[in-house]
């Protein structure tokens, strides 16, 4: 949970100056930051849902919860 938590305070902190930054290597460098953290934010998020539905009679919930298909209208 404290992770869940850190990645989005790591995203908050970055995003606030990003518009004020003059270089393009330090704008590719928060841009790149913020895309680690979404990615621990999404790996811990799904950890965390799992852990919700930790019962054997819900295989379907859990499989529909971590989006392995997505359909697009």
């Amino acid at each position: 949970m404290a992770l869940i938590g850190l990645s989005i305070l790591i995203c908050g902190i970055v995003l606030i100056p990003i518009g004020l930054l003059d270089s393009i290597w330090l704008v590719a460098a928060a841009i790149s930051s913020i895309g680690f953290a979404m990615g621990i934010l999404d790996t811990a998020g799904n950890v965390f849902v799992l852990q919700l539905w930790n019962r054997e009679g819900e295989e379907s919930t859990q499989s529909s919860v971590l989006q392995d298909r997505v359909t697009i209208l």
